[in-house]
């Protein structure tokens, strides 16, 4: 018998491919557009936040913010946000420093490789409020030090990691494969500071 796990946040990609897909192949037909459309409704969230809109606003904007990765990651033949959200962030600690909550310095190495260490049969299953209670375990304290305005501009950040990243594609020499991975990372570390906001 095989038992088919249904991974929640590709659910997720898949309802809103479903839902938006052919309005995003007109409107944002480049990863370019799409890009650059995820970075427009960031820039709406920090004005939510700054003109201390509702928690309504704020969720709404949120909520465009995550259909928005959504809609990068359409923009793929097969990228696994579920899968790179897992190497990147797995159950049992920080993938950097290794510590649960986090213990690392304001610059970081690469991450370790904890694969012998990680439980992606139940995380393929963890929904937004599961990552966000796990991210919040490992990494809110730190978050909450550092306040609002630098999740902000962490989220930003992300945003020109997905761009630089898309700037080079040109002249990396790697499989395509490896550069989709490479941008299933780029869009879960967005994912997670989205979450963590």
């Amino acid at each position: 018998m095989i038992i088919r796990i249904s991974p929640i946040i590709n659910g997720m990609q898949e309802y809103f491919s479903h839902l938006y897909g052919k309005r995003n192949n007109i409107y944002f037909p480049g990863l370019i557009a799409r890009i650059t459309s995820l970075d427009i409704v960031i820039g709406d969230l920090q004005d939510a936040i700054r003109k201390k809109h509702s928690k309504k606003k704020i969720g709404m904007a949120l909520a465009r913010i995550i259909g928005r990765i959504f809609c990068i990651a359409d923009s793929f033949k097969s990228l696994n946000l579920s899968i790179a959200m897992i190497n990147k962030y797995p159950k049992v600690c920080c993938s950097y420093c290794g510590c649960k909550p986090c213990n690392c310095k304001e610059r970081r190495s690469k991450p370790n490789d904890l694969s012998d260490l990680r439980d992606p049969y139940q995380q393929y299953t963890w929904t937004i409020s599961d990552w966000q209670t796990h991210l919040s375990e490992i990494y809110g304290a730190k978050n909450q030090k550092r306040g609002k305005e630098n999740l902000l501009n962490r989220l930003s950040k992300e945003v020109s990691e997905l761009l630089s990243l898309q700037a080079r594609i040109p002249e990396l020499n790697t499989s395509l494969d490896e550069i989709e991975m490479e941008f299933a990372y780029e869009l879960a570390d967005t994912l997670a500071w989205t979450i963590a906001i």
